[in-house]
């Protein structure tokens, strides 16, 4: 998939997905400088809803610049050192994957546990717009949607830690002959698409995924 971009009314780039290794696009998330993504109620029609850029000023920041994530969501993502996903992932020496944002590798924590560590690379995002994409990926919930377990932002270092699918990605069976039945391709489109109605509709924040392809379904 290409790159997303949006556009304001004098045609200059206000948002573009490249910046943003989630591929969420999240009400209030920052465009350029002082602006965000708002949904609106059209006046002529209350029961029409609209998307709207409008121009806010950025909130000022936190002491220290950057926001806490830790009480926000407690009990449910974990932090994890850099140097500690390094012995995890045996110094990021077991890739299962490579994509537009980074490298995806694989890591065993000390109870035997695999996770899986997206190595963020050159994303060019702040602490604080990163830890705020983390909370709210991070409260999401769904049979269908991988689990997000913790988190690493150290320094220039972005790391998202998710649980481990052991069967891979689907592209690796779709260009296997014989690899999937019809019942069960029906069944992994049903999947998907609930996924995706909860990402767009059941959501407490409402999220778009940019990036839906095989390499990215597991």
């Amino acid at each position: 998939m290409g790159n997303l971009v949006l556009f304001d009314t004098t045609n200059r780039t206000v948002w573009q997905s490249f910046d943003h290794p989630t591929d969420c696009l999240l009400p209030g998330q920052n465009l350029v400088s002082g602006q965000k993504l708002t949904a609106s109620i059209s006046a002529d029609n209350s029961s029409q809803v609209c998307s709207a850029l409008s121009k806010k000023r950025s909130e000022k920041r936190k002491a220290g610049g950057f926001l806490d994530l830790e009480p926000i969501l407690p009990g449910i993502l974990t932090r994890f050192s850099y140097n500690g996903l390094k012995i995890i992932t045996q110094d990021f020496s077991r890739m299962l994957g490579k994509g537009g944002f980074g490298s995806v590798y694989e890591g065993t924590l000390s109870n035997g546990t695999k996770i899986a560590v997206k190595h963020l690379d050159g994303v060019g995002q702040g602490k604080e717009s990163f830890l705020t994409e983390v909370k709210t990926v991070g409260g999401i919930h769904h049979i269908n949607l991988v689990k997000l377990i913790g988190y690493c932002a150290e320094k220039s270092h972005r790391l998202l830690i998710y649980e481990y699918m052991v069967n891979g990605s689907l592209d690796r069976w779709i260009t296997q002959e014989n690899g999937l039945t019809w019942n069960t391709r029906k069944r992994i489109i049903s999947d998907i698409a609930k996924g995706l109605s909860y990402l767009h509709e059941d959501c407490s924040h409402k999220i778009i995924h940019l990036d839906i392809k095989p390499q990215n379904i597991l």
